[in-house]
């Protein structure tokens, strides 16, 4: 009996040490996943003339727009599509 209450209790230990590790973890995970893309921009650029770099960004600011209001505007057209209703 005494065994299985230090077995409950080291299983609470090691569920909070990774509730406590995790947001580290994915922080580092994001961090190296986004840390290619200014390369990966930096490589068209020196390929590409200098008149055609202002498109980039032109299209670089329509995507982050669209990244930025879609959520909303998916969101409220769910809505009226059917209010309150389990997805």
């Amino acid at each position: 009996m005494l065994d299985f209450a230090r077995a409950q209790i080291t299983d609470r230990a090691r569920l909070r040490i990774a509730l406590r590790v995790l947001p580290f973890v994915f922080t580092l995970y994001y961090f190296f996943a986004t840390g290619a893309f200014a390369s990966l921009w930096a490589i068209p650029t020196a390929f590409l003339s200098q008149t055609t770099e202002p498109l980039l960004s032109v299209i670089n600011s329509i995507g982050q727009t669209g990244g930025f209001f879609g959520p909303a505007i998916v969101g409220r057209l769910n809505d009226k599509k059917a209010p309150f209703a389990k997805v």
